[in-house]
């Protein structure tokens, strides 16, 4: 068999090379060595058996460079005695080798996690394999270090090559095990795998399930195939054989749940690519399907109709768009009739959908830019052409015809839209006015919907001036119901029970109000996730459990519909690198060709146990805890049994069931367990289950609710400085019915699910005020956050000319390392960010700072010492590198230990934010999170390795004044690698600021 040149130098026999270290053995005594002491030498009393040993003494350091290839396995070996090693930190102080190269760092140690090495110990031999793409350079930095009290001795170092490795994955960011495909060779390209039956992924218990797998084709090439369900159990395995082009796979019948498929590629028993696909054993639905299970207008696909119908969809919605050119008859029959002719003869409810303000129309026309509608008649017109066309085709074919219109994006978003309230009132009043007239001209007796708000705040009044003004123009209102971050690539996102249930409650009564029915339709919701992201973890199995939970809320609410946005889409094509956003929640695209396949997603999966488990359910009951964290939903299901549906947003729990007759569990992903009556232990987390019971809902949501009560605390309490002598109390009562507190010998009303407040005298140095329940011996200690920073008047304005002389004679407070770094990370010796044994040429960043006012301005100055000072951004994003981040907040809000879950930390970072930079055209200030520019007055400068901060802000920006109640806190990022993105740490005068943006950590200012 003839092999390539690189898969022979890729695979051959492992070779012994020379030592890459020079002088590794110590026999020329230091040559080749770099050293930061004289100290540092070999040893005349301590050997190696017959081989010299250096001794590194307490904070000293000896480094050689050495060459070394990316795409080869090396091993460095070498002996090491320590004596009295003493170390405040064990672990992370202490003695090790490190490699480096560039912003990588390695530790290499005689410990098996490699932790530093203490204490007094013999000679040991320390073996260690790495590969040289880890350091994606051709140059390593190999240091001896020792950076506390002891000796250490370091004997016969050896850096060998032994063997070659192909380059690390193409894609980026990659690391074996991340993602749901790799390739480990050069060139080697990225695998395609995916369900090939007609549901594409979605089979019934016991019928097997078949897929394609397409490697690249090589001499030798082999695979294997390892299933498992989704806890992790092995089902089903194929061992390793020989691969042939587009091999197809049988993977034999399984029980009902989720399963994911890992195939492997392999030359010569060495794996180079993984890629995984799965798929869903479930029972296909009998009988009508709900159609509250919506496939959305968005990136509907035909062929997927088998896969619609497995996932257990019962209605779906067609897009109307505008043609602009052609016949529009003749594109709305290829479209409609020719493209979605299955859809419109199928078993599914079928709806149509304009999707109005596509934005940009008309943007840079001269009429607009003297002031005119950025929408014309020429648009209106498409817009009627359009909708007459789909209302003539599909006449009698579909339930609904309608508009939706994102209103507070086009009004928000001047960049992309309109950027006015009152435009985007009346594009949306122009557009669903457009789109019913033409519809209902067609056909009178059909239903049209019209709205589209997608933020629950504008309901009042925004929405209902337009909608108020529609009355007479639509039958249903529907609404996008996103509640957040829809974006987890983003983190933290915002979790559906905080305010999903109350955006429906507050639609319907909107609709009732205009008389229309109280069931409202939810036109687009969902989650994005990375590309890349595996089957059994991550990001796709959290999207499932957000998924689920905002399902079986909707059920609850009075909504007829619930649209999944891009249940499928085109993409898969153009995606190289897996950290790409994509936006759908059950199937994964995979292009094989010009073909687009699809594979089941975590999410699918927790979509089809959905589908079936709340089919026709009429809701009961919502339960749940004072604080939110646990929920509980009660439907009755159509056969007479009662269906629970429990979870925690946060933590895990165990209700102890008693169960009078035997029920079923069903877990998220379809997983079906018999619970025999008797007592049960139902663990909740943040993964929702199904728990069928043949009792009566009454008596299981007394049973639930009896089990909550007094789970959780029912009253939590905290303080925050509003004077030097006086604390403002917050105290959150998460029960149910309203109490009593007594405070300071004042009586505090404590309503059910709120946050109650009262001022009261503090004295200075109290740590704590305590809190009495009235009518209870319960006494809660409420911790003060009495932080305090001082501002001093001046006489005279400041002259900012980058001299300073104003601070001449005045106290100037300091940051400094280690006081005043976060996040504490950043101190870790091998990042390599301050003045240590590893970074001897730098010396550590500090601040000096003055803080003033006069009846005009507030006035900030900071000079900071850095030597290093970087700057490539502007505007919204000077936060990443070298600046000034400081907040103002004017009232205060409740601490963290005071406030209940549901509400959003948005409600306590209403400060304002400013940053001020030096950038390569100059000084640059911003305020974060509006879209103009601050009334600031600044001056930066730099001068050696001093950058000066010269602030004033004036109390007509803040809209206060001196002695009004004000907090503030200032932080200095630094960020002085190109490779980073982000500044890595700050310099932090207080909390509040960076790392966790909150108004409540805030200090008080104290006006001298």
């Amino acid at each position: 068999m003839r092999i390539t040149a690189t898969l022979l130098a890729f695979f051959c026999a492992l070779i012994l090379n020379a030592n890459a270290i020079k002088n590794g053995d110590f026999s020329e005594g230091l040559k080749y060595w770099m050293r930061d002491t004289d100290q540092v030498k070999l040893s005349e009393t301590v050997k190696a058996g017959n081989k010299p040993a250096v001794c590194i003494l307490p904070r000293t350091e000896l480094r050689q460079v050495v060459t070394i290839d990316p795409d080869a396995t090396y091993e460095l070996s070498f002996l090491v005695k320590g004596e009295n090693i003493n170390a405040a930190n064990p672990g992370k102080n202490g003695a090790r080798i490190m490699l480096n190269a560039g912003s990588v760092w390695d530790r290499v140690t005689a410990n098996a996690d490699n932790r530093c090495m203490t204490g007094s110990f013999d000679w040991q031999r320390v073996v260690y394999r790495f590969e040289g793409s880890k350091f994606k350079s051709n140059k390593l930095r190999i240091k001896l270090v020792l950076d506390t009290d002891g000796k250490c001795y370091f004997a016969d170092l050896k850096l060998t090559e032994v063997g070659t490795k192909a380059p690390a994955p193409k894609v980026s960011d990659t690391a074996r095990g991340k993602y749901f495909r790799e390739s480990y060779l050069a060139d080697y390209p990225l695998a395609a795998f995916y369900p090939t039956d007609k549901s594409y992924g979605f089979v019934e218990p016991g019928q097997s399930a078949n897929f394609c797998l397409q490697f690249k084709e090589m001499p030798g090439l082999e695979y294997s195939i390892t299933v498992k369900n989704d806890l992790g159990k092995v089902v089903y395995t194929v061992p390793r054989k020989p691969y042939t082009a587009n091999t197809l796979i049988t993977i034999p019948g399984q029980e009902r749940g989720y399963y994911i498929v890992e195939a492997t590629a392999f030359i010569q028993n060495q794996p180079i690519a993984m890629i995984q696909s799965a798929f869903v054993s479930t029972p296909a639905i009998k009988g009508k399907r709900d159609p509250f299970f919506q496939i959305t207008q968005f990136g509907i696909i035909a062929d997927l109709i088998d896969g619609y119908r497995m996932l257990g969809a019962g209605s779906v919605v067609l897009p109307i768009i505008s043609f602009e050119k052609g016949d529009h008859m003749q594109n709305a029959r290829k479209r409609y009739l020719h493209g979605y002719k299955n859809f419109l003869n199928s078993d599914f409810d079928v709806h149509a959908l304009y999707v109005g303000g596509q934005h940009g129309l008309n943007r840079q026309s001269e009429h607009f830019v003297k002031g005119y509608p950025m929408y014309n008649d020429a648009y209106f017109k498409e817009v009627e052409l359009s909708v007459t066309a789909a209302a003539t085709v599909l006449k009698g074919k579909i339930k609904s015809l309608g508009s939706i219109y994102e209103m507070p994006s086009h009004a928000n978003m001047r960049h992309k839209h309109c950027g006015t309230w009152s435009e985007a009132l009346s594009q949306q009043l122009f557009t669903a006015r457009v789109v019913s007239r033409a519809a209902r001209k067609i056909d009178p007796t059909l239903k049209i919907s019209a709205g589209g708000n997608n933020v629950q705040m504008y309901i009042e009044p925004m929405e209902r001036i337009v909608m108020n003004d529609l009355a007479d123009e639509f039958d249903i209102y529907n609404i996008d119901a996103y509640f957040g971050n829809w974006n987890l690539t983003n983190g933290n996102p915002s979790i559906p029970e905080k305010s999903l249930r109350s955006f429906y409650l507050e639609s319907s009564r909107l609709a009732q109000s205009l008389g229309k029915t109280p069931l409202v339709q939810n036109t687009e919701t969902g989650y994005a996730i990375y590309y890349g992201d595996r089957y059994d973890r991550g990001l796709a199995h959290t999207q499932a459990a957000l998924t689920t939970r905002a399902l079986i809320i909707s059920k609850s609410a009075p909504v007829s519909s619930v649209a999944l946005f891009r249940i499928a889409t085109s993409y898969g094509g153009k995606f190289v690198d897996p950290l790409e956003v994509c936006m759908t929640s059950c199937w994964k695209p995979i292009r094989s060709g010009s073909k687009l396949y699809h594979t089941p997603l975590p999410g699918g999966a927790a979509y089809a146990t959905c589908a079936r488990e709340l089919k026709f359910v009429k809701f009961y009951k919502e339960i749940k805890t004072g604080d939110n964290i646990v929920y509980a939903y009660i439907f009755t299901r159509p056969d007479g049994k009662t269906l629970l549906c429990p979870w925690m947003v946060e933590g895990t729990m165990t209700l102890k069931l008693d169960l009078a007759q035997t029920a079923r569990h069903v877990s998220m992903f379809g997983r079906e367990t018999d619970i025999p009556a008797g007592q049960y232990d139902l663990v909740l987390s943040q993964i929702p289950c199904y728990i069928i019971l043949d009792e009566a809902p009454e008596s299981v949501a007394n049973q639930i609710e009896k089990l909550l009560t007094g789970s959780r605390p029912l009253y939590k309490a905290g303080a925050k400085l509003i004077a030097p002598d006086q604390a403002m109390v917050y105290v959150a009562n998460t029960g149910n019915t309203k109490s009593y507190c007594t405070i300071a010998g004042q009586t505090l009303e404590l309503f059910p699910g709120s946050i109650s407040n009262i001022a009261v005298p503090y004295k200075p140095g109290s740590k704590t005020i305590p809190v009495a329940i009235q009518g209870t011996k319960q006494v809660i200690e409420a911790e003060v956050i009495s932080d305090t920073v001082k501002f001093t008047r001046v006489t005279s304005a400041p002259v900012f000319d980058g001299s300073g002389q104003y601070l001449t004679g005045r106290k100037m407070q300091k940051l400094t390392v280690p006081t005043h770094v976060k996040p504490a990370e950043a101190l870790q010796p091998e990042r390599g960010f301050f003045k240590s044994s590893m970074t001897p040429d730098n010396h550590n960043i500090s601040a000096e700072y003055f803080l003033g006012y006069d009846d005009k301005n507030i006035y900030i100055a900071v000079k900071v010492d850095d030597p290093v000072h970087q700057q490539r951004y502007k505007n919204q994003n000077l936060w990443r590198d070298d600046c000034v981040q400081f907040v103002f907040a004017k009232t205060a809000v409740p601490p963290a230990d005071a406030r209940l879950f549901t509400t959003d930390i948005k409600e306590y970072n209403k400060g304002q934010n400013y940053g001020v930079a030096l950038t390569a055209r100059g000084t640059e200030f911003v305020r974060y999170g509006v879209p103009y520019k601050p009334q600031l007055k600044s001056l930066v400068t730099r001068r050696g390795n001093i950058t000066f901060y010269e602030i004033a802000v004036p109390w007509s920006e803040l809209k206060s004044k001196p002695g009004d109640l004000l907090y503030f806190s200032f932080v200095v990022p630094n960020n002085d690698k190109k490779s980073q993105t982000n500044a890595p740490y700050w310099l932090d005068m207080a909390d509040g600021v960076c790392g966790n943006r909150d108004d409540a950590l805030l200090p008080l200012v104290i006006f001298e």
